[in-house]
């Protein structure tokens, strides 16, 4: 009888046990613990990358358990390493809610497609940076900080035709490629290229728009198809992309090379790979603002890499806009995280209200346009900027304001 009265006791303080685990109580001092996963590439193609907004991710972290701007909340990450293998996003998202993640972020497009679904289903929001159309259409549980890839390239091409060719003088239009590999924001890329060209006959001659398989380094074939270009997009800041410029201008050929936000993302690789003198004048086109620029969120950013990487802050500054860029896409995230907690308690909240808070998000972050969701909008990077890569400057020069979408 004491023997079953023994058990009885220690099962029911198994349960209390367990029931205060899953409140994601602190017991160190109070704070409910809130979880946020994260399904990124540690190892994989794109870590390089990855690598540095891994940190901005961690740091805003820190920072917001140390000066505690969400009151009653201590925040934890656990990361997940997909490799970049879609084959990987769904056990990296069970992974992640296994250890009690109620909100998913990744940096990787492809993942937060797959992820779409099962989010909806089970009503835990998915956070990332670049829309993609499958992302954002219908309007679901991924919300996406960065900008619709269809629309990047729709704005800069009506960008690069109002500024950066003189029709009169050249006597014809200028000709435009894609060069990416198969995963979705490259395909979206050349797809939107191509698009756009169809309803702007009179602005570009199409040329090519090539998506090669993930991890291709020998380009050829490629560079001759697109040997007569003017103007050459790259899907990305991977090494491959750089190893086409390379074989590219070692034919003697020449052109303006052009790139979204992923491809500074890479900085750091392509001038070591090609050096200044052969990307000077490339023109990239950002959601978001570059290092040391006037802006709220890039100077909280470069306080927090003097806070916690004072021995790495060159090397994170150099490395491109994994840090920076991932910063000012990240950081809103909490901010919506902070309004849930506030509408429905630390204790309370879940998918379901960081859902609610997100689509009633509207900042004005200083140095930045308007940054919204609605009941339907599920990007926020509506706005760009163009910078130009200066072999003068060793580094990227803001060439223009914030420009507005551009549609059609």
């Amino acid at each position: 009888m004491k023997a079953r009265l023994l058990i009885t006791v220690l099962l029911a303080a198994a349960l209390i046990a367990t029931l205060a685990i899953g409140c994601g109580k602190d017991s160190a001092d109070g704070r409910t613990t809130i979880v946020v996963g994260s399904v990124t590439d540690l190892t994989g193609p794109a870590s390089h990358a990855v690598k540095y907004l891994r940190y901005a991710l961690d740091d805003i972290v820190k920072y917001i358990n140390e000066e505690n701007p969400i009151p009653g909340v201590k925040l934890k990450v656990v990361m997940y390493d997909s490799q970049y293998n879609p084959a990987r996003d769904i056990p990296g998202y069970d992974w992640c809610k296994d250890k009690g993640a109620t909100v998913i972020h990744t940096p990787l497009p492809t993942t937060a497609e797959i992820l779409k679904q099962v989010a909806q289903r089970d009503k835990v929001p998915v956070w990332t940076h670049a829309a993609t159309t499958p992302m954002i259409e219908p309007p679901g549980w991924v919300f996406c900080a960065g900008s619709l890839r269809q629309a990047d390239v729709t704005s800069l091409m009506n960008w690069l035709s109002a500024n950066k060719w003189d029709y009169q003088s050249q006597g014809r239009k200028p000709r435009i490629g894609f060069l990416g590999y198969v995963e979705s924001q490259g395909v979206a890329s050349a797809k939107a290229m191509r698009e756009y060209c169809e309803a702007h006959p009179d602005e570009f001659e199409f040329v090519a728009a090539v998506n090669a398989p993930l991890g291709q380094m020998t380009w050829s074939g490629e560079v001759e198809r697109l040997k007569t270009c003017d103007f050459i997009q790259l899907g990305g800041g991977f090494a491959g992309m750089a190893e086409f410029i390379k074989q590219f201008e070692a034919k003697g050929y020449s052109t303006t090379w052009l790139g979204l936000d992923d491809v500074p993302s890479g900085r750091s690789l392509f001038v070591d790979m090609l050096g200044w003198g052969t990307l000077d004048g490339m023109l990239t086109f950002h959601p978001t603002r570059w290092w040391d620029d006037s802006a709220s969120l890039v100077e909280l950013a470069e306080s927090l890499i003097d806070r916690y990487h004072s021995s790495e802050a060159e090397d994170i500054v150099w490395q491109g806009a994994g840090y920076i860029g991932g910063f000012q896409q990240i950081y809103p995230m909490f901010d919506i995280l902070r309004e849930a907690v506030k509408e429905v308690g630390a204790e309370n909240f879940d998918g379901q209200a960081f859902y609610n808070a997100a689509i009633k998000f509207r900042s004005t972050y200083e140095g930045y346009p308007t940054l919204e969701f609605t009941e339907t909008a599920r990007y926020l990077g509506a706005y760009h900027t163009v910078y130009e890569w200066s072999a003068e400057a060793q580094d990227l020069v803001r060439v223009t304001d914030w420009l507005p979408p551009v549609t059609g």
